[in-house]
């Protein structure tokens, strides 16, 4: 599928150590400043994630960043089958899509129809192969409520970094129960790679009650990383 042109990116600060969020410290969001997700009883099974691939994008509200990642990523993947679902850490649940962010996708082609926000549960985080945050913070979030995922969850700015330079041949050799899994353990065993960003350079901007300009801002901090994620896994995109 033919990518839109998009903006030049400027490369991102790095940090001098990598940060990966890969400890156990990130277990705990002391300081967290955004509603926390639900926490409930863990589904049976819930460390391990299904067979079917299967992505979980995450923001605040759930209805300008993390629907924006969803539609895209499952427009771009529908050939592979894979899932793709999306919640929010203080979601403004049963909301459509933001109009900001429907435009733009709507603009690409993406549908933008029966959607409604969701509140972020740990089920949810159980049945995802990968958990893609719209910021560091979010991950933090997610894994305090989920820590079982922690190894599976990444900021989505982080993650297409650690994608750069990966092949789908590369993916079909990793270790997982699916192609999204694979993904995961390919993409998870560069982190010694690959530098990472400096904190202000790794959060998608949130364009909520912000503006067009905001939006646009948004999909530009976007497009590339998810284009990333869908070629590496998925050639023809």
């Amino acid at each position: 599928m033919a990518a839109s042109a998009q903006p030049e990116q400027a490369a991102p600060a790095t940090q001098p150590e990598s940060w990966w969020g890969d400890d156990d410290n990130d277990a705990d969001a002391g300081g967290a400043t955004l509603r926390p997700a639900l926490r409930t009883q863990p589904a049976s099974g819930a460390v391990q994630a299904p067979h079917e691939p299967s992505i979980l994008t995450v923001c605040t509200g759930n209805i300008c960043r993390s629907p924006y990642m969803e539609r895209v990523l499952a427009h771009e993947l529908a050939p592979l089958g894979v899932r793709v679902s999306s919640a929010g850490t203080g979601a403004l649940v049963g909301q459509p899509i933001e109009p900001g962010s429907a435009r733009l996708l709507e603009a690409r082609g993406v549908d933008t129809s029966n959607y409604a926000a969701r509140q972020l549960t740990e089920e949810m985080v159980a049945g995802a192969d990968l958990v893609l945050a719209a910021t560091r913070e979010h991950r933090r979030l997610i894994v305090q409520v989920a820590p079982f995922a922690l190894r599976r969850v990444f900021a989505v700015l982080d993650f297409a970094d650690l994608c750069e330079g990966l092949t789908p041949a590369d993916v079909a050799r990793a270790r997982g129960d699916n192609v999204v899994a694979q993904l995961v353990a390919a993409a998870g065993a560069r982190r010694a790679q690959v530098p990472a960003r400096q904190d202000d350079a790794a959060d998608v901007v949130d364009p909520f009650m912000r503006g067009d300009a905001v939006f646009r801002q948004m999909q530009a901090q976007l497009d590339g990383p998810l284009a990333t994620i869908s070629r590496v896994l998925s050639p023809s995109v």
